[in-house]
This record gives structure tokens, sequence and C-alpha cells, in this order.
């Protein structure tokens, strides 16, 4: 008995957790924009992508236009979500990192698809040039926060 007494003892003697400094998470903003005939860029009026650096499969929904079943997607003739997901997402200060998902067209679906690794496609985005995502579609980091 006296030795599992010393070894509880000598464990919880001058253990105490740091709590000088809280956990903090780096929040990348990345705008999406469109261009102009002039050159220029401007918002499109969408939903900006939010990412916590290090969290897993972060997933967004978008609304997509009717399509035909081209991409593994079925068809759907009306408007409806698309949904994609960020994971290995990673800020080294100048650029944002991620391996994306999708799209699929219900958060379950992307949430395998991302939990799956299958097919990502890794992007990488700065706050000084705006990177074409798609045809008419660029991104560029808005902001970048520690909270």
């Amino acid at each position: 008995m006296l030795p599992l007494i010393t070894l509880l003892l000598a464990a919880c003697s001058g253990d105490t957790p740091d709590t000088s400094a809280p956990a903090t998470a780096t929040i990348v903003t990345v705008g999406v924009y469109g261009q102009e005939e002039d050159g220029s860029y401007v918002e499109l009026g969408v939903d900006d992508l939010v990412f916590e650096i290090g969290l897993a499969c972060q997933a967004w929904t978008r609304t997509a236009a009717g399509h035909d079943d081209a991409g593994g997607l079925d068809a759907v003739e009306s408007a409806h979500d698309h949904h994609n997901a960020a994971d290995e997402t990673a800020y080294d200060g100048e650029s944002v990192t991620w391996t994306e998902y999708g799209p699929e067209h219900t958060l379950s679906d992307i949430a395998s698809t991302c939990a799956a690794g299958a097919d990502g496609v890794t992007k990488q985005v700065n706050s000084t040039a705006y990177y074409e995502d798609k045809p008419g579609v660029y991104l560029r980091i808005k902001d970048v926060e520690e909270r």
C-alpha cells in the first residue's frame, strides 16, 4: 500500500496546469471576388470562407444553379445547395493553404468525403494576389484574427 500512496503523491505534487496563456485560434477570412471589365475586382456578395486553422473538415454551403450529372454529382434542374469542406488548413503568416473537397449535395456526404481524404484539391491564397478558384471567381485573404 505504501508504494501506491507515494506514487499518487508524486504525481500530484507541484503539477498544476499553466493557465497564464489562454489557448488561441487563428481565424482566416477569405473573400470571394469577380473581375470587372476594367480589371478591377469586386466582392461577389456571397459569404466569405472562414477557416479556423487546424480544425478538421470545415464545411460550407453555396447555392448552385441547376446542372447535368457531370463531375460525379446527380443532375439537378433547379437552384440547390452545394457543400464543400476544407481540411489540413495552415497559415504561415502570409498565405492560407487548405485541401478542399466537394462539392456534394448533402452535408453528410461532404463530411464523409472529407473524412476519407479522397480527391481533394490543395489551394493557397494570400492577401496580395487574387487566386482564380473557378472561371470568373477569385479568392483573396481579407482578414486574419487571433481569438
